[in-house]
């Protein structure tokens, strides 16, 4: 009798400090930031990308998976539950193809979910976390497949080939986890002009339906990127650091305010953007600065997060906390190694949009994607 009323309490306690450690884990989960790391190579060059987390306040870096030469990790996003991160990974330096694998946030079950030989990229989490989406490059053609966390169930949702692909970014999912939202880019003209259309694909059927007619743009490098409620897209370069950026209106096919910059990343309600722009330009790379700023979304109320100038500083929004009141920023500052030789060393800050406070969370690059979201 008592040493069943014992092992009852035990049961008891145990299920508590799991309900407990479970709600702690959830309540954190807003601060998880999702990044990599390069890591030099003894005779030049980057031998590696490691994947990490970190939270907002710096607390909490961790490494997820272990460095090894030739692998490079990138392009992390975060399950819903913000226990998982998915990535694409390159092996023995060989750039022509990727895998998607999953790691838990204490580095631990990792697991590969593609098979096959394929460049697979651009992974992006469904919201019920059913599904993972990625690009895939094969023999089939430019694809946007699903899978699940497990492994299992993979399909493409759909395939197109010739002189059109998916863009190179991570497919956009609609609230209710039925549509994906991406970009076809084109090339049908020998002059090699650039064409990007707009679709949603209705993940069941595999259905496309285009949002606008294509707008024809200036390189391979232009990526388009969904506002919160798909109805207007940001074209951008995505390949360097000018050019500006269009706001895309799909259902009246208009383009809004001009973005005097580029790195544009959408605030979660999608009422601002985040962008970069050269406040001192034309002295060279290693002499110019480039500082974030917000503005609204007609191109109002432009506002720079940061004022502090510095030679050879380079900012670049990637993404905003689930609130919208902070900004994850790259920061890239050239500094000098030796007589003429400049060095750039990156890093991540967290900026505040209304006080503009910073905080530094070292070494390291994110991408859009990179802080996780409740849905």
């Amino acid at each position: 009798m008592h040493r069943t009323r014992f092992l009852a309490s035990l049961a008891c306690c145990l299920a508590l400090v799991a309900g407990s450690a479970n709600a702690q884990l959830a309540d954190t989960a807003h601060k998880r930031i999702t990044y990599t790391r390069w890591v030099e190579a003894p005779e030049g060059g980057i031998s590696n990308f490691d994947l990490y987390r970190i939270d907002s306040d710096a607390r909490n870096r961790r490494l997820l998976m272990p460095s090894i030469v030739g692998f490079y990790r990138w392009q992390p996003q975060w399950s819903p539950s913000g226990t998982y991160v998915v990535f694409s990974q390159v092996r023995d330096s060989n750039f022509d193809t990727a895998v998607i694998r999953i790691v838990d946030l204490f580095g631990q079950n990792a697991r590969q979910l593609t098979t096959g030989t394929g460049l697979f990229d651009w992974p992006s989490w469904s919201p019920d976390g059913k599904w993972i989406a990625y690009r895939s490059l094969t023999l089939a053609g430019s694809c946007i497949t699903i899978v699940r966390p497990n492994g299992s169930d993979r399909r493409n949702v759909t395939c197109v080939s010739g002189v059109r692909e998916m863009q190179a970014r991570a497919a956009e999912w609609s609230s209710d986890s039925k549509r994906l939202y991406t970009a076809i880019g084109s090339n049908p003209l020998p002059e090699g002009f650039r064409f990007l259309q707009p679709v949603r694909i209705d993940v069941a059927s595999g259905a496309r339906t285009p949002l606008a007619p294509a707008m024809q743009v200036d390189g391979n490098q232009y990526s388009l990127i969904f506002s919160p409620d798909r109805k207007k897209g940001i074209v951008q370069n995505l390949g360097g650091v000018g050019g500006g950026a269009l706001i895309w209106d799909f259902p009246s096919n208009t383009t809004g305010a001009f973005i005097d910059g580029y790195s544009a990343v959408w605030s979660p309600d999608g009422k601002s953007i985040a962008f970069a722009r050269p406040v001192v330009s034309g002295l060279g790379t290693e002499r110019d600065t480039h500082l974030p700023f917000t503005m609204n979304v007609d191109g109002t109320n432009v506002r720079p997060l940061l004022t502090t100038i510095l030679t050879g500083l380079y900012y670049a929004p990637v993404d905003w906390s689930a609130d919208g009141k902070r900004v994850l920023c790259n920061r890239q500052r050239y500094e000098q190694r030796s007589p003429g030789v400049f060095v750039p060393t990156l890093e991540m800050r967290v900026i505040e949009v209304e006080t503009r406070a910073i905080t530094n969370l070292g070494f390291g690059r994110a991408d859009w994607g990179a802080w996780h979201r409740r849905h």
